[in-house]
C-alpha cells in the first residue's frame, strides 16, 4: 500500500497527524495492523490544512516525500490534521 503521508503533531509529543492515508488507517485498523509505514512531513499548520483539505498531498508526494522520513506509526494513536 502507499505509505501515510503524516507530520508530528504540533501539540502532543510522540504522535502524528495523518495528512494523506485517513482511509488505510482505518482499513489497517480493521485487518488488525497496529503500525503503518509513513512519509513524515515537517509542516506547519497552514500547510498541513493546504494539504488535508486540498488532497494536495496525493500530487505533491514526491516531491515533499524527499524532505521528509519514513518511519513506522502507530495506528493506535493518530489524529487528523482536520482538526479532528
Amino acid at each position: 500500500y502507499p505509505f501515510l503521508v503524516v507530520r508530528p503533531h504540533p501539540e502532543e509529543p510522540a504522535k502524528y497527524q495523518v495528512l494523506d492515508g485517513h482511509h488505510r488507517v482505518e482499513v489497517l485498523r480493521e485487518l488488525g495492523f497496529t503500525e503503518a509505514r509513513c512519509d513524515v512531513w515537517e509542516v506547519d499548520d497552514r500547510e498541513a490544512r493546504r494539504l488535508y483539505i486540498g488532497g494536495a498531498a496525493r500530487g505533491a508526494r514526491a516531491g515533499a516525500a524527499a524532505q521528509g522520513r519514513v518511519v513506522g506509526v502507530s495506528l493506535i494513536a493518530h489524529n487528523d490534521a482536520g482538526g479532528g
